[in-house]
């Protein structure tokens, strides 16, 4: 783990800086620092102190209403009035002390644009890291770096970044990335993809923290990354908790050896496929519990190669833990190993000596699975939520009916497979309902007295309540409607994020079932968000370990907080009538364990 000095503030990127959330001045955790330096970057000013107005004979003007204005290196730069930080061409002052030459500027800057062409030295350490303000950056293709060799830090800390395409970046020479997007888009959670899928890493050695805390992301392809230098993977995509796919498997990794808390918290993800991966005996993989490769991760599945190793000689204790089973097994039966006890575990085969045959595909071994079911119809793609059966078997599905249609199909079979789905193959026709002209008044009249019966039978009842909701982490958030005869119907083609907030104005209970009103006659289950009350706050435990807990009440048991240390907070909750604090996605600490000693 690392930590810089930056601006005479610590930062820390440690196993304990989850989802985002910043753990301060942690006394257990092992840090490099290095001296922030003087900022390269200069400003002209008049007599009187005041920064003055110069402009280049490029074309590139500095308003009368800049904010501030400078050169870096030999670029050009002034910040508008509407908060953007413009770049003229040049080439910027080389750096290697992770500080932004606009640090001070952090509170004035909500945009970058390179404006011309602007060339990057060797290495441009942090160059906008800590512009905690920073929202996007604009024509990056202007960005030149196809010379530069170091650019970590680059956009770390930047926790309001909500867009910028980097897909035009030249990565070629590059060698170090670490650390360079590590907790962008923390604040506010809208940063969900990068565009990644077309760099050049054929130099790249260390990619250490690279994407690690990123915990909006949801969307990252880098399954075309050529990586035949990588030396440390240490963290990459530590902490990234919505990120459900990621496919590695193409990796070169036969010279990295240090694979330290690389997927550790990574809780949404659902399968990695490791099978071509030609690992070194000397690997660094992390102890379980602590910064182990795959602490924290809850797979559907793993695919193993007899190249892969995970039993170093150097005594760690790798474990491949899951909360669905504490067996791990492979589509034969034959190999299995322990989810729970590390000296049982995922080395216990994959050792490098009598590694199995071939490419192995291990799941958890559980009685039953919880999935949704996809079945596909002429009207769409239909979604039943939280179908369960038992693994191995063939269960019955209700395929979902819709107001003016009727379906060709009452049931459908699926299959609930060992890898955490369950799937169907059949198709289910739609016809639309033709209603008869006219009609008698003894046909209303029972229609009403249907209606009547039902709403009788389906009790609703509604309460003004002006909240925000937070949808729990994990998966999407089914909405629901309720239709003319007070029935809770699923809509197929929406849904919220999950560890999302949302304003909720009233409380629905239908048949003692509550919901909470997220827009017009849209619904979301009480038991898939929770209410909160905002708050931006640093907290301290008090002086010991303190336990840490799931909204749902759920004690997580491979994590604390340690005594005396600093985290901080953006929501204050109510979990079976006792008060807590949110230090990350959907992990809260108890307001008897902790105090508020700085308030935002």
């Amino acid at each position: 783990m690392m930590r810089k000095f930056i601006s005479k503030k610590w930062i820390l990127f440690s196993g304990l800086a989850m989802s985002g959330l910043l753990l301060v001045n942690s006394p257990t955790t092992t840090v490099k620092a290095v001296d922030s330096g003087s900022a390269a970057t200069t400003e002209t000013k008049d007599q009187t102190g005041n920064t003055a107005a110069k402009n280049d004979d490029s074309g590139f003007k500095i308003p009368d209403d800049a904010i501030a204005h400078g050169i870096t290196g030999t670029c050009p730069w002034y910040i508008s009035s509407d908060k953007t930080l413009h770049i003229g061409s040049g080439t910027l002052e080389s750096s290697d002390n992770a500080a932004s030459p606009w640090e001070n500027y952090s509170d004035d800057i909500t945009s970058v644009s390179f404006d011309e062409k602007v060339i990057a030295p060797d290495k441009i350490e942090g160059l906008f890291c800590t512009l905690y303000s920073l929202k996007t950056v604009k024509n990056v293709e202007n960005f030149d770096i196809s010379n530069t060799s170091d650019i970590s830090y680059l956009f770390a800390l930047d926790s309001n970044l909500e867009n910028i395409d980097v897909s035009t970046l030249d990565t070629s020479k590059v060698t170090d990335m670490s650390f360079m997007f590590s907790m962008m888009g923390s604040t506010n959670n809208s940063l969900t993809t990068l565009n990644v899928s077309t760099w050049n890493l054929e130099n790249v050695e260390n990619i250490t923290s690279i994407f690690q805390g990123d915990a909006a992301l949801k969307s990252l392809d880098v399954s075309n990354w050529n990586t035949p230098n990588l030396k440390s993977s240490v963290s990459a995509f530590q902490d990234d908790s919505q990120l459900k796919e990621l496919d590695v498997s193409n990796w070169d990794v036969k010279n990295d050896t240090s694979f330290n808390a690389m997927f550790k918290g990574d809780s949404s993800l659902i399968s990695l496929d490791l099978s071509k991966w030609n690992m070194e005996d000397s690997v660094q993989l992390g102890n379980a519990g602590s910064d182990g490769i795959f602490d924290g991760t809850d797979l559907n599945y793993i695919k193993l190669g007899p190249n892969n190793f995970f039993n170093p000689s150097n005594g760690t204790n790798v474990l491949l833990p899951s909360t669905k089973s504490k067996t791990w097994s492979n589509d034969d039966k034959t190999l299995s190993f322990s989810a729970t006890d590390s000296s049982d575990s995922i080395g216990k085969y994959y050792d490098k000596k009598n590694n199995p045959a071939g490419v192995q595909t291990f799941t958890p071994q559980r009685e039953s699975i919880t999935a949704d079911v996809t079945i596909k119809s002429n009207l769409g793609d239909l979604i039943v939520p939280n179908v369960t059966g038992p693994t191995g078997k063939q269960i019955t599905v209700d395929v979902p009916q819709k107001d003016g249609y009727t379906s060709d199909k009452k049931t459908v079979t699926a299959t609930v497979n060992a890898i955490g789905t369950i799937t169907t193959d059949e198709t289910v026709k739609y016809t639309k309902i033709t209603k008869p002209s006219g009609g008698s008044h003894g046909s209303s009249s029972n229609n009403n007295n249907n209606q009547n019966n039902n709403n009788d039978k389906n009790k609703v009842t509604t309460e003004t309540k002006k909240q925000t909701i937070n949808t729990y982490n994990g998966k999407d958030i089914p909405i629901y409607t309720l239709d003319s005869e007070n029935k809770m119907v699923l809509i197929n083609n929406k849904a919220l994020s999950n560890d999302s907030g949302w304003y909720s104005d009233q409380k629905l209970v239908v048949n003692n079932d509550t919901y909470y009103r997220v827009a017009t006659n849209e619904y979301v289950k009480a038991t898939q968000a929770y209410p909160y009350e905002s708050t931006k706050a640093v907290l301290r435990t008090t002086n010991s370990n303190k336990r840490i807990y799931m909204a749902d009440g759920k004690l997580i048991a491979n994590r604390e907080l340690a005594a005396d240390s600093d985290w901080y907070t953006d929501q204050i909750v109510q979990i079976n009538g006792e008060k807590y604090y949110r230090v990350a996605t959907n992990e809260f600490v108890k307001a008897n364990d902790s105090n508020i000693y700085k308030t935002l």
